[in-house]
């Protein structure tokens, strides 16, 4: 069989539309509203010695949580528990719960985290502004413990593919009491400082504590004779003598082998999140025709295929309902009057949702 494919994603075809229902749903705390329904509710550990993105991970993976954190957020009627980080990756129950980073919280050298996304097939546009927030459980205002991201960004045309960006990391920007003298922090994270275009939009965020020897990419600030701070790209090869900035809440700006083993709580987005524009997994021949895996939200879908790059020649392969969203998978052998993969020399996919829906 000659025939090769091409993927053509659709997103030309499927306007982004934010998945919201009637009720708001918006919660406060230190100084940040976010509106539950876009939270991320799907989540895993992060360890097992892997490298990701050049952040060498270590052995194992996280175990131990905090207790439920109690004040969190600033009024709690209609608050999802089972949103917390901690109840995402399966070791919490009721109530939003913290994980401890890492495992035997020593960040001095370990490192473990946590990666999140959206059910539904569902993902977070890159807006102006600030577009996610990790709450971090701290025993104090004084007690900062860092906690660094990244995010992994969809393809959205031929020319730009899906990616993930550099781990970057910046200093608290909010701190809210819950008990005593206990609080959270807000680590505030903009998509933009971290290298996404304003069209982008994200699928999946990583988070993990930082260790002793990470270095932010230069220059940043002198304090004190030998000691250069900075907030931003997270680098670990060495390139950088500029250490993390622990920010205004710390009293000299410095994180001390204590304090390189955040508990993350919470992460909220800042933006309605919108349904992912559908893509194909893979295409490849077989003895049935040419087999396509494709993946969407939730809707009513058509796949269409063309033998030349003409705007106005594509033809109707097949039509499909998703309930659920996720991987569909479908065969193409010429139905619709269009003719066998075997007797044309290349053929080209789409899937969008029918016109006028």
């Amino acid at each position: 069989m000659k025939t090769s494919a091409v993927i053509l994603l659709a997103v030309f075809a499927l306007p982004l539309v934010p998945t919201r229902s009637s009720a708001q749903q918006t919660f406060t705390f230190a100084g940040y509203a976010f509106d539950q329904r876009n939270t991320p509710d799907q989540g895993v550990l992060l360890g097992n010695g892997a490298l990701l993105g050049e952040a060498q991970f270590s052995a194992g993976l996280p175990r131990t949580t905090t207790g439920t954190i109690l004040g969190f957020p600033e009024a709690s009627a209609g608050f999802n528990g089972a949103l917390g980080l901690a109840n995402i990756v399966g070791l919490g129950g009721s109530g939003p719960k913290a994980v401890n980073l890492p495992d035997g919280n020593n960040g001095t050298a370990m490192r473990q985290g946590i990666e999140v996304w959206w059910s539904n097939q569902r993902g977070l546009p890159n807006l102006p502004g600030n577009d996610f927030v990790v709450f971090e459980s701290a025993s104090s205002k004084a007690s900062v413990e860092g906690v660094m991201a990244r995010a992994h960004s969809i393809a959205r045309s031929l020319g730009q593919p899906a990616r993930w960006t550099d781990w970057h990391y910046f200093p608290p920007a909010g701190f809210h009491l819950t008990m005593g003298v206990e609080g959270a922090f807000a680590d505030v994270f903009d998509l933009s400082l971290m290298g996404l275009s304003e069209d982008a939009i994200v699928d999946h965020i990583q988070i993990a504590n930082l260790t002793q020897a990470d270095r932010i990419a230069g220059p940043g600030e002198t304090i004190r004779p030998g000691v250069t701070v900075a907030f931003g790209r997270v680098v670990f090869d060495g390139s950088s003598d500029a250490i993390p900035d622990a920010g205004p809440f710390d009293p000299d700006r410095v994180f001390d082998s204590t304090t390189y083993d955040p508990d993350p709580l919470y992460l909220a987005a800042f933006h309605d999140t919108v349904s992912l524009p559908p893509v194909f997994k893979s295409i490849s021949a077989g003895p049935e025709g040419i087999a396509l895996e494709v993946e969407t939200a939730p809707g009513n879908w058509i796949i269409e295929s063309t033998d030349a790059i003409d705007p106005t020649n594509w033809q109707l392969v097949e039509a499909f309902s998703s309930a659920a969203g996720g991987v569909t998978k479908r065969v193409d052998h010429g139905q619709n009057g269009r003719p066998a993969p075997a007797e044309v020399g290349s053929r080209f996919y789409r899937v969008s949702s029918p016109r006028g829906a």
